[in-house]
């Protein structure tokens, strides 16, 4: 039986909106060439799985929810106020994120 609820302070101690960045194994579906192709994907913490320890993020360059367990949270900064915080900060996300907010 599985407890009521996996989060931890490392899931669920994050502010809404908040920079995160998910690293994907090389075996991914989202990673097209495992050796030379990108194998992170970016985006703003929404928060977190409550059956188990991963949490849920939009990714700005799939434009999408996505649902992942291995990520590096960066709890001050966001990307909406700021986006000169992203690694990837292209027109076309700048574009897409002017849409959103």
């Amino acid at each position: 039986m599985q407890p009521a609820f996996f989060g931890t302070y490392k899931t669920v101690d994050l502010p809404f909106g908040s920079r995160a960045i998910a690293q994907l194994p090389r075996e991914h579906r989202l990673v097209k060439n495992g050796s030379f192709d990108d194998r992170f994907v970016e985006g703003t913490y929404l928060y977190s799985d409550s059956a188990t320890p991963c949490i849920w993020m939009f990714s700005f360059a799939l434009q999408r929810k996505i649902k992942v367990q291995d990520f590096k949270s960066y709890p001050l900064q966001f990307p909406f106020k700021d986006p000169s915080c992203l690694t990837r900060n292209t027109p076309t996300i700048m574009k897409e994120m002017s849409k959103m907010h």
